[in-house]
């Protein structure tokens, strides 16, 4: 999907409209003497053609769409140290709203299939473990749930996969929670690999992760795409690659699903249609 060649362009995870053929993706720039910034980049599917969402030499990371697809959310630092969620129009230019504005630092955001809720993760300070948040689209009645990150939330809105850290192992497992944080239920258990980056099917039915339960033709565990049912079951590895595949995603209409890799030795955004089990 995308055309890079070099590999030190860091190309994060693809994020596909739910409304068009529109990818978003930030694109980390390495800057001599170590410092480093990131904007968030528009493409449409199809073309090479990429457009300046976010500019200017912030961390601007993790963009998610709103439901009808005119809007962003992100997380960047730029009028504090740390990390807070911002709102802007996927077409740039002014009218960028802050979201939040605390100490601690807010990172993930994903919004409710009816535009009200959004749900974050946050690194409060003194924390042991991130913590997984809501909050109004208005800023309001922030509520903090549980221990967790990268929230996602299933497309009738009453459900949240989430990743969690084992204490013990420290590998990353998916789980699920109701949108209120109840009923919390473990969908991958292991002590020998992470599961991470939990994606809904539009129709709610399936579960698209990356994963290093797998090895590569040197016998070395490999992050590869997998797919698993909304209950945890029917685990299918879908992708075989000696390099890394992460990230992945479903388009809007769930016939194929986009992901980052860096086979060819550089970073870029690929698609496959996926072949149910």
């Amino acid at each position: 999907v995308t055309e890079n060649e070099d590999p030190g362009y860091q190309i994060g995870p693809p994020i596909i409209s739910p409304t068009d053929d529109v990818l978003v993706y930030r694109v980390l720039i390495e800057e001599e003497g170590g410092s480093s910034y990131s904007n968030i980049l528009k493409q449409k599917i199809g073309s090479s053609g990429k457009t300046l969402v976010t500019y200017g030499k912030w961390l601007d990371l993790f963009p998610s769409f709103t439901p009808n697809g005119k809007y962003l959310l992100f997380s960047s630092g730029r009028s504090q140290a740390n990390p807070t969620l911002w709102r802007i129009s996927v077409e740039g230019g002014a009218g960028i709203t802050r979201i939040t504005g605390t100490l601690a630092e807010d990172y993930s955001p994903c919004v409710s299939p009816n535009g009200e809720i959004i749900s974050y993760a946050s690194n409060l300070p003194r924390a042991e473990e991130p913590q997984i948040w809501t909050i109004g689209m208005n800023g309001t009645l922030p509520t903090q749930l549980r221990e967790g990150e990268t929230p996602q939330i299933s497309p009738d809105g009453k459900k949240i996969l989430f990743v969690r850290r084992d204490r013990l192992s420290k590998k990353r497992q998916i789980w699920m929670m109701n949108v209120d944080g109840t009923s919390e239920t473990q969908l991958t258990q292991n002590n020998e690999y992470d599961a991470i980056d939990p994606r809904w099917s539009p129709d709610g039915n399936w579960i698209i992760y990356s994963s290093d339960e797998g090895y590569d033709s040197h016998k070395r565990r490999n992050f590869d795409i997998w797919l698993m049912t909304s209950d945890g079951s029917r685990k299918t590895q879908l992708t075989t690659n000696g390099s890394r595949d992460d990230s992945p995603c479903w388009d809007r209409t769930g016939k194929y699903v986009y992901l980052r890799s860096n086979r060819g030795g550089a970073w870029n955004i690929w698609r496959f249609e996926p072949i149910l089990p």
